[in-house]
């Protein structure tokens, strides 16, 4: 079948997820929008659902957690920290996220990090900001203390001259300009180059990164800082990269994703 010049546009917007050319339209699979989503953007609210059908927002509602560890992905009442993180706890203090990393999430987010069409990327702006949301909920309980500055998990120079953007600091800007915080992009930095992560099993991850990342005293030292990344699978990238800051002399990390792959 040959497409009409508006199919052909209609799935070059689901594919990217950007809103190029009506709100009308899931920036994911191009369907028809109800007009209730156009309703509640025009009274000023906002979320990642106003971007999607109803079909692929229950997707993805499917793949939220309601409750789990105030640092892992593992469910937890009340947001508590799990029997796990007691005994061996991870280098932050906590870690927010949207949901899991499968299905149409994981497909959204391996689109955004290979597209290279990132600053218009309102779908992945909007779901990264309710990940922050979550965190921020927990904060106000009194868990832990407000972030002061905010950083990408770093890419190493050479593949980011190969890939042209680093994804991780266009989502730690945005969370930048939306919350107020100090950005400093260049806070945390890859010392040496790692081979790709995808493909490696857990133990291979842990070796391949460990002792590759370190953290500018300057910027952080004595402060309380957010991590930023889009995914977060065995966490041995994020857990270099907050044992860096640690060692810099931060008061504190906090870890902001937008997929999780529950690594227990």
């Amino acid at each position: 079948m040959i497409l009409s010049t508006g199919h052909i546009f209609d799935r070059l917007r689901g594919l990217t997820g950007l809103d190029l050319f009506s709100q009308r339209r899931c920036a994911v699979c191009a369907g028809l929008m109800r007009r209730r989503h156009n309703h509640l953007e025009k009274n000023g609210e906002s979320g990642w659902t106003l971007f999607l059908c109803p079909e692929c927002q229950q997707a993805l509602e499917e793949l939220r957690t309601k409750e789990h560890c105030l640092t892992c992905p593992r469910p937890s009442s009340f947001s508590r920290i799990c029997d796990y993180c007691r005994i061996d706890p991870p280098p932050w203090v906590s870690l927010s996220f949207f949901g899991r990393y499968r299905g149409l999430l994981r497909q959204i987010l391996l689109n955004y990090k290979f597209s290279g069409m990132l600053p218009g990327n309102r779908l992945i702006q909007a779901l990264l900001l309710a990940a922050h949301d979550d965190g921020e909920k927990k904060r106000v309980d009194g868990a832990f203390a407000l972030a002061e500055v905010i950083t990408p998990v770093p890419m190493h120079k050479g593949r980011l001259r190969r890939r042209g953007h680093n994804h991780s600091l266009e989502m730690a800007r945005l969370l930048a300009k939306k919350s107020r915080m100090e950005l400093c992009p260049e806070a945390v930095s890859r010392i040496m180059p790692t081979v790709p992560q995808a493909g490696l099993k857990k133990r291979e991850r842990l070796i391949n990164v460990r002792g590759k990342f370190a953290a500018d005293e300057k910027s952080l030292g004595g402060r309380h800082v957010l991590l930023v990344d889009d995914i977060m699978t065995t966490g041995a990238t994020i857990t270099e990269s907050c044992k860096a800051i640690l060692l810099a002399g931060a008061a504190s990390v906090r870890v902001t994703v937008i997929g999780v792959t529950p690594f227990y």
